[in-house]
């Protein structure tokens, strides 16, 4: 210290040995005043005189008065550091409320000139000794309070997240129930539809059987009235034989049996029982017309 009006009240300051303080001291070109705290307490104020001027330039030294000068510290000294900015009483009090171990306000960081951690990678000359100031542990200590608020939050949130992911869980179950009755009803209705299916498809056969049953009466209504036809047409025109006889339903398109064969022969002597296995069409009625001495030409009205 350059002032000797303020070494009386520092050294009343200091008075127990073995006990660490904080010391402050602050001043700017604007302010022009030398301010002194000591645990965070401003105990003494200096004006700077007007018209001296601010030298830059030399070194700074720890624990010396200047270079090789003899004068000096016989104490310890920790956690030293220089801003660029004159600290308020506010600040100074921060500091001095975070205690021996405590960190460097946010604010403050960035008017860091001078860091102590910097300080001690230097090079050093005399008589220096390191000492455990036991803060490694104190310094973890906010930093692992910190994780565990971090660690707290996040088991928060992951709780928030948790619960929220089981209620969409139970909305979707409620889906999946929901869907699962749907998908029951879907599935009655369809084996409902392939009963109905079933049933059109039987009622379906059975239509089909009608109609081919239909159909076949058809052909033989068809038939019959052909016969019909070509005998009125045969009558007509006196071309009506005994072979005509065929074209009734009782003969017409069907298998010349022995039965048929016993039956005819009874009245007629002139029928062949080559005929045997043969099916009475027209073109077996015709050629048995066309073997026949009474045989006729046919009627020009048949289709």
């Amino acid at each position: 210290l350059s002032s000797s009006s303020l070494d009386n009240v520092l050294t009343s300051k200091y008075p127990t040995e073995n006990t660490w303080y904080l010391y402050c001291s602050t001043w700017s070109l604007a302010s022009r005043t030398f301010r002194v705290y000591v645990n965070g307490q401003q105990v003494g104020t200096q004006t700077t005189p007007s018209g001296r001027r601010l030298q830059t330039g030399g070194a700074l030294t720890l624990g010396n008065y200047s270079p090789n000068n003899g004068h000096q510290f016989g104490g310890m000294l920790f956690n030293f550091n220089m801003y660029s900015k004159e600290l308020t009483a506010t600040e100074v009090a921060a500091l001095s409320s975070a205690g021996f171990c405590g960190e460097i306000p946010e604010q403050l960081e960035e008017y860091r000139v001078i860091k102590w951690e910097d300080i001690l990678k230097l090079r050093r000359s005399g008589t220096v000794l390191d000492i455990d100031t036991r803060c490694a542990a104190f310094v973890e200590l906010p930093i692992t309070r910190k994780k565990l608020e971090l660690a707290v939050a996040e088991k928060s949130s992951l709780e928030l997240s948790l619960n929220k992911t089981r209620t969409d869980l139970l909305k979707v179950q409620e889906r999946y129930n929901s869907t699962q009755e749907e998908l029951v009803g879907v599935q009655e209705r369809f084996n409902s539809t392939q009963e109905e299916l079933v049933g059109v498809r039987r009622e379906l056969g059975a239509t089909e059987g009608e109609l081919n049953e239909t159909r076949s009466d058809l052909q033989e209504t068809k038939m019959e009235l052909r016969n019909l036809t070509e005998s009125k047409c045969a009558l007509k025109k006196g071309n009506l034989t005994k072979w005509d006889m065929f074209y009734s339903p009782e003969y017409y398109n069907k298998t010349f049996t022995r039965t048929i064969y016993q039956q005819l022969t009874s009245t007629w002597d002139s029928i062949s029982n080559r005929l045997f296995g043969m099916t009475i069409t027209d073109k077996v009625i015709e050629l048995i017309k066309h073997l026949d001495d009474d045989q006729i030409d046919h009627c020009e009205e048949l289709s």
